[in-house]
């Protein structure tokens, strides 16, 4: 069973190796920066022992948050674990009372974007060379009340 729990440094070995597996742009994330000031929003998912994937979102005062990145092993795409996820930081940030939740993902990562999609959220924009190998971006939001 896949349970989801907060991140802890010794997961850190684990998750560095799902962006080794996962990035697209092959720059390393700030992780421990993110977990030092998010600690709360850096989830990751399990499944006996093994980490299977991560999320990290961070709030704003203004009753908004940003979900910073969404990764899973690339042998557990499709199985529900980027879902349990989402869901999870989701409900933590409505019961943080946030309103509104927006991501960036690539325009080409639509198994992302259905995911996206079928939790509520709806493409805003595009944004040309949003990554830093060239890629666009779609901007996605979400209302939380929706």
């Amino acid at each position: 069973m896949i349970q989801v729990r907060k991140f802890s440094l010794g997961d850190l070995h684990a998750i560095r190796k799902i962006e080794k597996e996962s990035l697209f742009d092959g720059s390393p994330r700030p992780l421990e920066r993110y977990f030092q000031k998010y600690p709360d929003e850096f989830m990751v998912a399990q499944q006996d022992e093994k980490i299977l994937g991560y999320i990290i979102g961070r709030t704003k005062d203004n009753g908004s948050a940003r979900i910073a990145w969404l990764a899973v092993l690339p042998s557990c795409r499709g199985k529900g674990v980027g879902r349990k996820l989402l869901e999870y930081l989701l409900n933590h940030f409505e019961d943080r009372g946030i309103k509104k939740v927006f991501l960036f993902v690539r325009t080409h990562n639509t198994p992302a974007i259905s995911l996206y999609e079928k939790v509520g959220f709806t493409i805003l924009r595009k944004v040309e060379k949003y990554y830093r190998n060239g890629n666009d971006a779609f901007v996605m939001r979400k209302f939380m009340d929706a």
